[in-house]
C-alpha cells in the first residue's frame, strides 16, 4: 500500500511531542511491514527530501506558521501524487494538515487522525485569539457599526478548518475512545466513519531492562511544561507531599512553553509558585530520547496529572520502564491504565488527590513494584506493533472502500 502521511510536526526538525512520536513509530512500522510510506512536514528551513534509514521518504516543505502549512503542501503532494499515486492519505486533526489535499483531490481516500484539535486545546488553557487578530475583528465589528466582541475560539477560521477537516474524513481514527466520543460532540459525525484503535508502541530494550519498582524517592514528570498537561496543580501538590514525605525529590523533564495572556516562561512560573520547595525539584529542560530510559531508572513513581489526553503515550514510556504510573482520569490515560489496574489515575485539577496518591506510592515499594511488572506485561501486550498496524492498515482499506467501493 502507498500511504502519505501529512502533518507539519514530524521530529526532529517540527516536533516531539505524541503527535511526532506516534509519526515516526507509525512509518517505521508500516514500513517495515513492507508498505511505501511518505511522509510529508514542515521544515524551519529550506524544502527537501530524503530518505530516512527505515526506506519511507520524508518531504520537507518550507512554510510559514503551521495553519499555513495546510495550503503550502498541495502543491509537493500532488507532484508526487502524479507520478505515482497514493492509496491513501492519513492528516492530522490538529491544524487540519490535509485538509486542502482532500478539498483539491476527493477521490483520493482520507483518513483523519484524532490526536486533539488546536481549539480544544485552547479551550482547555483559555486562550483567545491573538492581539493583531482581536484588533482586527473589532475594526471590522466598528465597520460595521457594531461593538465589538470575542469570537468563540470553536467559531474562529482555525477551529473550523479543523471541524471541516473532520467531517470530510472517509475514516476517523481514533487512540481512544474517550476522543472518539469528544469527536461526535464537536460536530455531526457518522458513527460508523470512527474506528477506535491505539497508537503502537515498540519500546526499546533500555526501557525493558529497568528493574521493576525503584528505590530513588524521586518523582518524575515528563512531558512540556504547560497548563493542560497539568503542572501547575503538581507543582501545588508538592508542598503537601514535602510535609509528609521530605526526603522525596521531583524531577520535570521537558521543555517549558509560554504560559498566560504575557507568555512569561513556564519554568520560571513554577520555580516562583514552588518558593522555598523549589530547592528539591529539578527542572531539565528538553531531553534527547536516548536519555529517557535513564531518567525513568532514576524515578520511582511517573505523574502526568493532565487535564485531558487523547492517549497518553508518557503512561506507555512510563509502564514499559516498570515504573508506577500515576495518570489522569479524563481522557485516554484512563484506557492505557485499565481504569486504575496497571496505575492510580487522578481526577485533573485535584492538587490534594494527587498527593495523596504520591504520598500512598512512596509509603508502599511492594504495589510500586507489583504495578511495575504488571504494566510492562500490559504496554507490551496490549500496543504490540504487529497488532496494532493491523489495526491501522484495516482503517486504511475501510477507507478506500468508501471511496473506490468495490464492484
Amino acid at each position: 500500500m502507498r500511504v502519505a502521511l501529512i502533518s507539519h510536526e514530524f521530529p526532529p526538525e517540527t516536533g516531539g511531542g505524541g503527535i511526532g512520536t506516534y509519526l515516526s513509530q507509525i512509518t517505521r512500522l508500516l514500513a517495515r511491514a513492507g508498505h511505501d510510506v511518505q511522509i510529508f512536514a514542515g521544515s524551519i528551513g529550506p524544502s527537501a527530501q530524503t530518505k530516512l534509514p527505515n526506506g519511507a521518504r520524508l518531504h520537507r516543505i518550507a512554510t510559514g506558521p503551521e495553519p499555513d502549512f495546510r495550503s503550502a503542501v498541495v502543491t509537493p503532494f500532488l507532484a508526487e501524487h502524479r507520478a505515482l499515486p497514493f492509496d491513501v492519505i492519513e492528516g492530522t486533526d490538529f491544524d487540519a494538515s490535509a485538509l486542502e489535499i482532500k478539498r483539491a483531490r476527493p477521490e483520493i481516500p482520507y483518513v483523519v487522525k484524532l490526536h486533539t484539535p488546536r481549539f480544544v486545546i485552547d479551550e482547555l488553557h483559555h486562550t483567545s485569539p491573538d492581539g493583531w487578530s482581536q484588533l482586527r475583528m473589532a475594526l471590522g465589528a466598528l465597520r460595521r457599526g457594531r461593538w465589538p466582541r470575542t469570537v468563540p475560539i470553536r467559531d474562529q477560521p482555525a477551529a473550523q478548518a479543523e471541524l471541516a477537516a473532520v467531517r470530510l474524513a472517509d475514516e476517523i481514527a481514533a487512540p481512544s475512545q474517550a476522543i472518539a466520543d469528544a469527536a461526535l460532540q464537536w460536530t455531526p459525525l457518522d458513527r460508523d466513519r470512527i474506528s477506535v484503535f491505539p497508537y503502537p508502541y515498540e519500546p526499546g530494550p533500555e526501557l525493558l531492562r529497568i528493574p521493576a519498582g525503584g528505590t530513588t524517592h524521586r518523582v518524575t514528570y515528563l512531558g512540556r511544561l504547560e497548563e493542560r498537561k497539568g503542572v501547575i496543580d503538581l507543582a501545588d501538590a508538592i508542598p503537601l507531599v514535602l510535609a509528609q514525605a521530605p526526603g522525596t525529590r521531583f524531577r520535570f523533564i521537558g521543555r517549558s512553553v509560554p504560559h498566560g495572556p504575557a507568555g512569561n516562561d513556564m519554568q520560571a512560573f513554577l520555580r516562583a509558585r514552588l518558593g522555598p520547595h523549589a530547592a528539591q525539584v529539578e527542572f531539565t529542560g528538553a531531553r534527547a530520547p536516548e536519555e529517557i530510559p535513564g531518567l525513568l531508572a532514576e524515578t520511582d513513581i511517573l505523574v502526568a496529572p493532565s487535564h485531558w489526553e487523547s492517549f497518553g503515550l508518557v503512561c506507555c514510556e512510563g509502564l514499559a520502564a516498570a515504573r508506577a504510573v500515576i495518570g489522569s482520569a479524563n481522557g485516554g490515560m484512563a484506557e492505557i491504565l485499565a481504569d486504575g489496574r496497571y496505575g492510580v489515575l487522578v481526577p485533573p485539577h485535584r492538587t490534594d488527590v494527587i498527593a495523596r496518591a504520591l504520598l500512598a506510592l512512596l509509603a508502599d515499594p511492594v504495589r510500586r513494584t507489583a504495578l511495575g511488572e504488571a504494566g510492562r506485561r500490559h504496554v507490551t501486550d496490549t500496543y504490540a506493533a504487529d497488532r496494532v498496524v493491523a489495526d491501522q492498515i484495516a482503517s486504511y482499506q475501510r477507507a478506500i472502500a468508501r471511496v473506490r467501493p468495490p464492484n
